[in-house]
C-alpha cells in the first residue's frame, strides 16, 4: 500500500511539470483503500442502470458497448447479478453519462461515469473502459474542431463518428 500511495504521489508532481495543460492540476483526494472496485461517480445527464443492462438498452448516442455481468461480491441477493448475456447481446453506455449539465468541459470514462452502484459493476472492466475512453478522445477532439463544450456535443455525432450505429 505504501508503494501504491508513492507511485501516485509521483505521478501527481510529473503530471504538472511535464505534461501539457496538466499545469494547474493538483490531487484532492486518495482512496482510503487502494484496490477498492467502487469509486465516486458524476451525475451525468442520464444515469445507466441495471434496468439499462436487463433491457440491453441501445440508445441515440451510445458510444460504447458493454456485455460483462453484473461483477459485485457483497449486495443483496439481486436478480440483475445472476443475468448473463449470450453471445452478441450488449447494452450501450450514452454519451450523456460521460458528460454533466453543471461542467461544461468535463468528461468522465470507467467507473467515475453516471451509473448505478450495481451497473458500474458491468462497465467498470478493462475493453469497456478501454472503448469509452477512446468516444472521450473523439468527443475532446470534436469539442476543439468545432469550439463546442464537451456536454454541448450531440452524442448521435459521436456515435456516427464512432461507427457504432446499428448495422455497420
Amino acid at each position: 500500500v505504501t508503494e501504491g500511495r508513492k507511485m501516485i504521489r509521483r505521478l501527481a508532481t510529473f503530471l504538472p511539470k511535464y505534461i501539457p495543460g496538466f499545469q494547474n492540476a493538483y490531487l484532492l483526494k486518495e482512496a482510503s483503500q487502494l484496490g477498492i472496485r467502487e469509486s465516486y461517480r458524476i451525475l451525468g445527464k442520464y444515469v445507466l442502470t441495471e434496468q439499462d443492462y436487463l433491457n440491453r438498452s441501445r440508445f441515440y448516442d451510445g458510444i460504447a458497448r458493454g456485455d460483462w455481468y453484473i461483477d459485485v461480491h457483497s449486495v443483496n441477493n439481486q436478480d440483475e447479478r445472476n443475468v448473463r448475456f449470450s453471445r452478441g447481446e450488449y447494452y450501450e453506455i450514452p454519451y450523456r453519462s460521460l458528460i454533466t449539465n453543471e461542467i461544461s468541459n468535463l468528461i468522465a470514462v470507467g467507473r467515475h461515469i453516471s451509473s448505478t452502484f450495481l451497473m458500474q459493476a458491468s462497465l467498470r472492466i478493462q475493453p469497456t473502459v478501454r472503448d469509452m475512453a477512446h468516444a472521450a478522445g473523439v468527443a475532446c477532439a470534436y469539442s476543439v474542431q468545432h469550439r463546442i463544450a464537451l456536454n454541448q456535443i450531440d452524442g448521435s455525432r459521436l456515435k456516427e463518428e464512432l461507427s457504432l450505429v446499428e448495422g455497420n
